[in-house]
């Protein structure tokens, strides 16, 4: 890690403005010719947006059947939509980062990584401080939703004007990388619209921000080209990151080769799936269509035939009559046998399930006390889904947790007066990277929100004490949330415990030595 870093660094302002070499000169190559460059990047940008409006309007419920015709202009015409595309999105979502990511900065860091311990306990403060600041948990549900909903989705950082590290999530929409042939992460568009008023007239203006690996460049679009943002003082920004400010998660692996330098996967909501969402919403709409024609059926007249006027009037005021005593007055309705549909819509929702890798939650084996072991077969299709996605949010959250640790190293040196163009400079020059916060002192966990008999798996982890760590136990505790809080309150509750447990001394007479080297001295000192 710290090698490419230090190569970064060695590259750094080799340019005038600054930056890495490639990065920079990509940006003097987008520059030309009023950012003609980087019009393209936003051409493959939009056509990129067409292929995924059909996935979007179907999370959003906007459905192909709200918008199809009566055959004839008298037929009953319900549109009934059940968003199971929404389904197919949140239900995998919330099973991979519906529980926090669990985020520590243990102490044995600091001996694995040679760091002084009182510096790595005070950067573990600064990031919780950072993730509660920004509601991290929210962002990265958001960014997988969205990812999963679109083929990917993006996490920008910047500074504010307080100089407090901030990070949001945006749809694809908003916010997409470049890449290299190589698949890194050379720069990112940040592009949205605002109405304006301008001599009374309401327009819709386009705002483009380029970020590089070193500075963030303000647009605005004027026709065919991009010009500087005149609403902005400073034009060209240092966004305080050693890497380009964003982190990316990108959606279901696809087989066919990219054609566009944006890294894209593939939206949860596929095809097969949107075309069995149509025939479930058909079925139903055209079984709602046939109750109405039951309930209110055709008048039928045998050796009667009344004037048109006549007849309509019979049916509004539901009462018929003739002077014709051989006359037959019927109703003519169709037969009504729910079974066939009942079946269909049954086979059609399995295969729905079965196409998008969902556990069968509809289905009556699911209710009950199950076990961990029945829970796990009907969860199996959806976590091999999982494992194939969480490469690519493992590759998100890597990212993240570095610029999350160089957004806090840039901020202590902001906070003493320094410039950090400067300390990163010093740092080039003499490759000493060990008073810097390191990102390889962030360990984290990925839960998966699996329903579980709470009983039968507590007991299973504590079947386990005598071969796994402690904090192990833990860590994969459904009812501990924070590890290394719960195990430093666990410490104080030994040292606070009065009575001496006889059968365990040992953890007594460790819980008061902790509690004694922690006391305060200070009445001691008067």
């Amino acid at each position: 890690m710290w090698r490419s870093f230090i190569e970064w660094l060695r590259s750094l302002f080799n340019k005038k403005g600054g930056g890495g070499v490639e990065a920079t000169t990509l940006t003097q190559e987008l520059q030309k010719n009023k950012w003609a460059g980087l019009n393209q990047y936003i051409a493959q940008h939009d056509i990129l947006l067409k292929s995924i409006v059909l996935q979007q309007s179907y999370y959003d419920g906007k459905h192909a059947v709200l918008v199809r015709q009566p055959k004839r202009a008298d037929d009953p015409n319900h549109r009934l939509v059940i968003n199971y595309a929404k389904l197919i999105v949140n239900l995998p979502t919330d099973y991979m980062v519906g529980k926090p990511v669990s985020v520590e900065v243990p102490d044995s860091a600091a001996s694995k990584y040679g760091a002084d311990l009182e510096r790595l306990k005070g950067f573990r403060q600064k990031l919780e401080d950072v993730r509660e600041d920004n509601s991290d948990h929210h962002i990265d549900f958001t960014t997988v939703r969205n990812g999963l909903t679109a083929g990917g989705a993006g996490v920008l950082f910047y500074f504010d004007h307080r100089l407090d590290i901030r990070y949001r999530a945006y749809p694809l929409n908003r916010l997409f990388p470049v890449t290299n042939e190589y698949g890194d992460i050379i720069g990112a568009i940040h592009r949205y619209t605002k109405e304006e008023v301008r001599n009374g007239t309401t327009e819709t203006a386009e705002y483009v921000e380029w970020y590089d690996d070193t500075h963030v460049y303000y647009l605005k679009r004027d026709g065919t080209d991009l010009v500087e943002d005149p609403r902005k003082e400073v034009k060209v920004a240092y966004h305080q990151f050693p890497m380009v400010p964003i982190a990316w998660f990108r959606g279901d692996e696809a087989q066919t080769p990219p054609t566009t330098d944006i890294p894209m996967g593939m939206s949860a909501i596929d095809d097969p799936s949107i075309t069995i969402i149509d025939e479930i919403n058909r079925a139903l709409s055209d079984n709602a269509n046939k109750m109405d024609v039951f309930n209110d059926p055709f008048l039928k007249f045998i050796g009667e035939f009344p004037k048109p006027e006549e007849m309509a009037k019979m049916r509004t005021s539901r009462a018929v009559g003739s002077k014709n005593p051989e006359a037959v007055i019927d109703y003519l309705a169709p037969p009504i046998d729910e079974k066939p549909i009942v079946a269909h819509l049954k086979e059609l929702t399995e295969r729905l399930f079965d196409v998008a890798q969902l556990p069968k939650i509809f289905k009556d084996t699911a209710n009950g006390n199950l076990s961990g072991v029945a829970i796990q077969q009907m969860y199996a299709p959806l976590e091999i889904a999982t494992n194939a996605r969480e490469i690519h949010f493992d590759e998100y959250y890597r990212r993240k947790n570095m610029l999350l640790t160089y957004g806090i190293q840039a901020k202590d040196w902001m906070i003493e007066g320094k410039d950090t163009i400067t300390e990163w400079q010093n740092v080039a020059k003499s490759q000493d990277t060990s008073m810097l916060y390191n990102w390889r002192w962030i360990y984290w966990t990925v839960h998966r929100n699996l329903p579980i008999n709470v009983s039968e798996y507590v007991t299973m982890l504590t079947g386990l004490k005598d071969f796994i760590s402690d904090e192990t136990i833990l860590q994969l505790n459904p009812l501990v949330e924070n590890a290394t809080e719960e195990k430093e309150r666990l410490e104080r509750q030994k040292a606070d415990r009065k009575q001496v447990d006889l059968e365990n001394i040992d953890d007594y007479i460790d819980g008061a030595d902790k509690k004694i080297k922690n006391r305060s001295t200070k009445d001691d000192e008067e």
